[in-house]
């Protein structure tokens, strides 16, 4: 009898048991992946904000310029607004630190952040605007040489597969 139940349960439980560990196994697997991808993609995400937010940063000093290199006094609200925008980006994710990009990455946010004007209240007079813009492409042009590196380290990004994907 004993071997009779022996069979039973070899024939009956085992291949139950098995689908259950196997279904259990690749849950956790795919779920691993999943979490990993979307944490990838965050990633991805606050790099691109910041490096994006940075050029636009780099190209305002150009912003208002006329032909003949002049600047447009009527552009000061313009000029600053989008400063205030790009800066307001940065200011976000370097607040979040190394939450989600590399600690090489945040002490180097941080360091820029640093650098730049708060321009609070606006632009005092093109002057003010023009140096404050000049300061600010200076420090992005380096702070945007080590953020691109760091991005393609941080999210194991090769140079030639990041021009192929866009």
């Amino acid at each position: 009898m004993s071997g009779l139940l022996w069979e039973l349960v070899k024939v009956i439980f085992a291949p139950i048991l098995a689908a259950f560990l196997a279904s259990y196994i690749t849950y956790s697997l795919s779920h691993r992946r999943f979490i990993k991808e979307r944490w990838w993609d965050r990633k991805a995400d606050a790099y691109g904000n910041i490096i994006g937010s940075l050029v636009r940063l780099v190209h305002l000093y150009d912003f208002g310029k006329t032909r003949d290199g002049s600047y447009k006094l009527g552009e000061l609200n313009a000029l600053y607004s989008k400063y205030s925008e790009a800066r307001a980006r940065i200011e976000l994710v370097a607040t979040e630190g190394d939450y989600i990009i590399s600690k090489k990455a945040a002490d180097t946010l941080s360091e820029f952040m640093e650098t730049l004007d708060p321009a609070s209240d606006g632009f005092d007079s093109m002057n003010h605007c023009m140096k404050c813009l000049w300061k600010c492409q200076e420090a992005a042009k380096s702070c945007l040489k080590v953020l691109r590196a760091e991005a393609r380290s941080d999210l194991g990004v090769e140079q030639e597969e990041q021009i192929w994907s866009r």
